[in-house]
């Protein structure tokens, strides 16, 4: 063989080399991206265990924020403190899977559900919950991407 075939051949082998490092990498960032959106669907079901562990552990929280979903919406100042703090930390709970969805680690089904059980509590729930994420709005403490997320669903 001369020099001319060796090198043809070792630009072959090359090329193989090339190929199969490109497919290995495509199959780890598949895998990558699998798990991530696994484990993303894992947090978003474990966030709301721990919402509704809060509920069944510590009685007042459970008792206040029974009350203002399901009852007239009154509360004692004590009550009215933990169900501001309480529903604020749900809807962040919520905002952040949104922007899981968006960045497609979370299943679109699951980030309906989630989104569709809040519009039906606030739009379409007592006057109160209306009221409250009304008065939510002005704290600035969710995007305008995500309120227009809830409020696209508002009939009224």
């Amino acid at each position: 063989m001369i020099i001319m075939e060796l090198g043809a051949i070792g630009e072959m082998i090359g090329c193989v080399a090339v190929i199969g490092s490109l497919l290995f990498v495509w199959i780890q960032i598949r895998t990558s991206v699998k798990t991530m959106r696994a484990t993303s669907t894992y947090e978003a079901e474990h966030t709301w265990a721990v919402v509704n562990e809060q509920l069944a552990l510590n009685p007042e929280l459970g008792e206040a924020v029974d009350s203002w979903i399901y009852g007239s919406g009154e509360l004692d100042a004590r009550g009215a403190m933990l169900v501001k703090y309480w529903g604020r930390g749900v809807l962040q709970r919520t905002e952040a899977q949104y922007f899981l969805f968006k960045a497609g680690l979370m299943d679109r089904e699951l980030w309906e559900n989630r989104r569709d059980a809040l519009r039906a509590l606030i739009n379409d729930g007592p006057t109160h919950l209306r009221e409250w994420w009304e008065a939510e709005l002005p704290q600035n403490a969710y995007t305008a991407e995500f309120i227009a997320q809830i409020d696209s669903g508002r009939r009224g």
